[in-house]
């Protein structure tokens, strides 16, 4: 990162640390483009390549993804890598070609977790049948505890949205035993989020959204209120998901941002607290990725 600004942010009121805020503009994202999709990148991705912008803790890619009416991409392979989905307007379908295959369907608000270990393909597909509406996604790349897992695939249907109204609700959490969890087959047949209700990743990871009214806040507690191993020195990114336009939010050092913008914040620990202000004319949502 070049040229962070130092800042003291709203955080723990026992020990409030100087944090580091620095922005992620929009308009300075990579880009991939077919005839039926607009990718744009946040941090290095594929041909896109940007040494200031690389891998921020376990993040290790963040794209935001618009998909022309039944439009798609084409099947595709990963390994070692985590891939969480979470669709911010339309649905997909999401098929994985292990064994049988496994299609899921991702609605507005729904997230996925796919857990690639030794090799997973798989292709998402906008499933507006004989409509105009183009679909919209974030797609998160998370670096594994371990190596070579089985391939898995968990969905989330996360529904009425008044679930994430002014707050910000937990989608993905470390699965519970961490490594040792990881490292293990029958561990991972078995895995357990630490926070109830969310999908467990094998990282220490978590990944919250919040829809935030004009003129109200959300507030994210770092590590998720302590249900992380590593403590100290968290890495949270803040994202303002891409909408109808108008939407902003403020953070804590008067760091105003837009749709499609984000935010590397750094030199927080457990406890500490990032507050999101919506400042726009219209509510916002916004997405956080808090890793070691």
């Amino acid at each position: 990162m070049s040229d962070p600004r130092r800042i003291t942010a709203e955080l723990s009121a026992f020990s409030p640390p100087t944090a580091t805020i620095l922005p992620r503009p929009s308009e300075g994202r990579g880009q991939s483009k077919t005839a039926t999709s607009n990718t744009l990148h946040s941090l290095s991705f594929g041909d896109y390549v940007d040494p200031r912008f690389h891998d921020f803790g376990s993040l290790c890619g963040l794209n935001e993804i618009t998909l022309a009416p039944m439009g798609d991409d084409a099947a595709h392979t990963h390994r070692n890598v985590e891939i969480i989905t979470y669709v911010t307007s339309g649905q997909i379908s999401s098929t994985t070609m292990a064994g049988d295959g496994q299609t899921s369907r991702l609605r507005r608000g729904d997230a996925q977790v796919l857990t690639t270990g030794h090799g997973l393909t798989h292709q998402e597909r906008a499933s507006h049948t004989g409509s105009s509406t183009t679909t919209h996604l974030l797609q998160a790349y998370v670096v594994p505890w371990a190596h070579a897992l089985g391939p898995a695939q968990q969905h989330l249907p996360v529904g009425n949205p008044d679930k994430r109204q002014d707050a910000f609700a937990i989608l993905v959490s470390p699965c519970v035993g961490g490594v040792g969890v990881a490292a293990s087959t029958a561990g991972q047949a078995a895995r357990l989020p630490a926070v109830p209700g969310s999908m467990p990743i094998n990282a220490d990871f978590l990944m919250a959204a919040a829809i935030i009214d004009d003129g109200k806040s959300a507030v994210w507690f770092v590590g998720g209120g302590g249900v992380v191993d590593s403590r100290t020195e968290r890495h949270v990114y803040v994202h303002v998901v891409m909408g109808a336009g108008g939407s902003k939010v403020r953070l804590a050092d008067q760091t105003v941002l837009g749709e499609g913008d984000g935010a590397f914040v750094t030199n927080v620990s457990v406890g500490d607290k990032v507050v999101v202000e919506s400042a726009g004319v219209a509510e916002v949502e916004v997405v956080v990725l808090d890793s070691a």
